[in-house]
């Protein structure tokens, strides 16, 4: 009878406090879900939710977002702390939910200029993939390979990767990661200065983002067939296709790319011998550069325009203009120092990091 008694007043004592915590937390995840709540707040919030119950059922979505807030504060090492927490409470049989954070982490060292390391990452990410039979998933990441190749110059590897996105898109019907991976292919070839194949794969590119109605595909391939004419000095079919994609971002104010459209118009022109057309397209770019914010567009677009007012044989707009390019430059080369300073110090905390992984233990620096 007494232990009887017991249990009930151990029931009632226990039932509130449950009840209470539980409040607590749904009160935090209403919180964590406004829109105005700052992204300081939120990320007290994620600590928060973690100490009160290391066991919910959302914690490995709260690592996931506090990864994410570190990678935006350029915190990348903290990310990855983040990323490698997440996947210890993920269950061995979610390897989808585990591989798509192992993604992340392959994009943040990317970011950190540790273009190896992500890469033996996204290929080892591939073959799992792959040999699941995965090909939603393998044809995207892919395409992502393929990119990263194009961008190190290593062609044939992204032509490989890139055609492979191609044929696993096309078993998944993925419209849109066919006309991408097509797009790169082009590009690639362009590259190579093998245009009847990138002309190809551009023209591939624009009938699949016809076909989903892309605005955003439709005014790369226009670009990029634009610059693929251009290179072939077939001017006028360049003109073309740079005022398809100028009307495209006009439309969806894609200032950014706008700018591009521009900058390559005056760039014909030029080779047109016509400059001042050439020169009210550069005008019309750096407008936007400066929006922009866009200090290495503005180089190049400093340096065009001070050729221009030297062919229209207006030197002392010619001297400024160059005169502006190379105080940008100088300032450039400091910013690039920097950075590379910032790198340097990253790859060694990371190597540092590596040796003592073992007792890297976040929840000791969420308890702080």
């Amino acid at each position: 009878m007494l232990l009887k008694h017991l249990i009930h007043c151990t029931f009632f004592i226990l039932v509130p406090l449950i009840c209470s915590a539980q409040t607590g937390v749904d009160e935090l995840r209403g919180q964590l879900e406004k829109e105005d709540t700052s992204d300081s707040l939120q990320i007290l919030i994620l600590k928060e939710l973690i100490l009160i119950d290391p066991i919910d059922t959302n914690i490995v979505n709260y690592y996931e977002q506090l990864s994410s807030f570190s990678q935006k504060e350029k915190e990348y090492l903290n990310s990855i702390a983040y990323c490698d927490t997440a996947i210890s409470y993920i269950p061995p049989v979610n390897s989808n939910k585990r591989l798509k954070i192992e993604e992340r982490i392959a994009y943040i060292y990317q970011k950190m200029g540790e273009t190896d390391r992500s890469m033996k990452i996204y290929l080892n990410i591939l073959k799992e993939y792959e040999n699941n039979g995965k090909f939603a998933e393998s044809c995207r990441l892919n395409n992502t390979i393929g990119t990263t190749f194009k961008r190190l110059g290593e062609f044939d590897n992204a032509i490989f990767h890139l055609n492979e996105s191609i044929k696993q898109a096309k078993e998944v019907n993925n419209v849109k990661i066919l006309s991408s991976s097509y797009m790169t292919l082009g590009n690639c070839y362009k590259k190579m200065e093998q245009f009847e194949e990138a002309e190809y794969a551009y023209s591939e590119s624009l009938k699949y983002a016809k076909e989903i109605n892309s605005p955003r595909l439709l005014a790369g391939n226009y670009n990029n067939m634009g610059s693929l004419f251009r290179l072939q000095k077939k001017y006028e079919e360049a003109i073309v296709f740079y005022q398809k994609a100028m009307k495209i971002n006009q439309e969806t104010n894609n200032k950014k790319w706008l700018s591009y459209n521009y900058n390559n118009l005056g760039v014909v022109y030029g080779n047109l011998g016509q400059n001042q057309k050439s020169l009210g397209y550069y005008k019309k770019s750096l407008v936007l550069k400066n929006e922009l914010k866009d200090e290495r567009g503005k180089l190049q677009t400093y340096l065009s325009i001070s050729e221009v007012y030297a062919n229209l044989k207006d030197y002392k707009n010619a001297y400024l203009f160059n005169k502006k390019g190379g105080i940008l430059k100088d300032s450039l080369l400091q910013v690039d120092r920097i950075q590379e300073t910032m790198l340097l110090a990253a790859e060694f905390q990371t190597e540092k990091r590596e040796t003592e992984i073992s007792r890297l233990n976040i929840q000791n620096e969420l308890d702080q």
